[in-house]
């Protein structure tokens, strides 16, 4: 099973750092970011009982364009309509990938007061991994839309509610977002603000019958598997490109993940280092090892940010993961965070390090380098079935 984090007291300042290598840029001008400890956890709200919302809707049932990433259902109210005509598939960018599906599906209310409310699903097909909860903020913050209510990221969905203008009218929208296999779908319940106290449990209700009927477990990216000679396996996203020495020693192995963008600009920087415990060494030790070696020009340590939760694979009997900042000592820097791992097996120590911009710096490359790093982290194994053991001794 996988060892989950467990309460563990912090670890000081100098305890969880690595030699890195970090190449520093000019600072462009800084996203304006969310907070999400000030955004409310989404309200929970009492349905109306099944038998009676059923009898109010009806189910609906798609496949857009025969897309099985998209086909869903949702219970939508009897007396709303769809739009006349499907719409049309749409190619360019919008800052979150190169390939936009955009609006799938669309339906409306009858009219009430001169306004309706309507229901919409986009779609986007992803190129590189990144987390739900991560792409729906990214997507605020570029829209300029005010988020009041989010929930917790669970099976690659996540929950939340917002405030948008269109024209003259303003809306109240529950969204459901989804990751599913290469796409990124968005469900959407817009209310206008005068409608919002009389249709409020409606709207969550619908949202929350809303479900892809064809979930795709796989990830966004192939993945390739780097193997430590047979010691030791981890999995990464084939967009990070491979350093790895040959390995000399058993003893210590290391290897370095990196994303470069296409004008040579280093995004994201991910070290593994193993350390086998025949050495004689200890856990402690091994962090005083690296702590020792730890050096960035133009950079320090700066603030203990926070223990994020972590999955880690079934071979590891220890494992805690903890975030820094990197503060630049030139102005014309910009900050990075460092994120470091400690695993422990039967047989290595495992240190796993992310360099990346600052989530308040460049969030959506924040976001896809910690989903990255989340994937390395989380496959780190000292064995890997489909490897042929036999390559190694014959």
């Amino acid at each position: 099973m996988l060892v989950r984090r467990r309460k563990i007291p912090v670890f000081g300042v100098v305890a969880l750092v690595l030699v890195l290598l970090v190449f520093a840029f000019a600072q462009d001008a800084k996203a304006v970011v969310i907070d999400l400890n000030e955004i409310k956890p989404l309200s929970k709200i009492e349905f109306t009982p099944p038998e009676e919302f059923a009898k109010q809707t009806d189910l609906v049932k798609e496949t857009p364009f025969g897309d099985k990433y998209l086909a869903y259902q949702l219970q939508l109210p009897k007396e709303w309509t769809s739009h006349p005509s499907p719409p049309k598939v749409s190619k360019g960018t919008d800052g979150l990938g190169d390939r936009v599906l955009g609006i799938v599906a669309r339906y409306f209310s009858p009219p009430k007061k001169h306004l309706r409310s309507f229901f919409t699903l986009e779609a986007q097909e992803l190129t590189y991994e990144i987390g739900a909860k991560n792409w729906f903020v990214n997507y605020v913050m570029s829209s300029g839309l005010s988020l009041e209510q989010i929930g917790e990221e669970r099976h690659k969905q996540v929950e939340a509610l917002y405030v948008e203008v269109k024209g003259d009218i303003t809306y109240i929208v529950r969204v459901k977002v989804i990751l599913n296999g290469p796409r990124m779908v968005a469900a959407r319940y817009y209310v206008p603000q005068e409608l919002y106290e009389e249709e409020y449990v409606r709207q969550a209700q619908v949202i929350d019958s809303f479900h892809l009927t064809n979930r795709e477990e796989r990830g966004v990216e192939e993945l390739k598997i780097h193997g430590f000679l047979d010691q030791s396996f981890f999995d990464y996203p084939v967009s990070w490109t491979l350093d790895a020495p040959y390995v000399k020693s058993i003893d210590r192995m290391r290897a370095m993940l990196y994303y470069s963008t296409v004008n040579g600009k280093l995004d994201g920087q991910i070290n593994i280092y193993l350390t086998n415990k025949k050495i004689g060494t200890s856990r402690a030790d091994e962090i005083k090892f690296y702590r020792d070696k730890f050096t960035i020009e133009n950079y320090e340590l700066g603030d203990y940010l926070e223990a994020p939760y972590m999955d880690y694979h079934r071979d590891m009997t220890f494992g805690v993961t903890q975030v820094y900042a990197m503060t630049p000592q030139v102005s014309n820097m910009i900050d990075y965070e460092l994120w470091v791992s400690v695993m422990e097996g039967a047989e290595y120590y495992y240190v796993i390090s992310l360099l990346s911009p600052a989530r308040h710096e460049e969030f959506y490359t924040w976001a896809r380098n910690l989903e990255a790093y989340r994937l390395v982290v989380k496959g780190i194994r000292r064995e890997d079935e489909s490897v042929d053991y036999y390559q190694f001794i014959k």
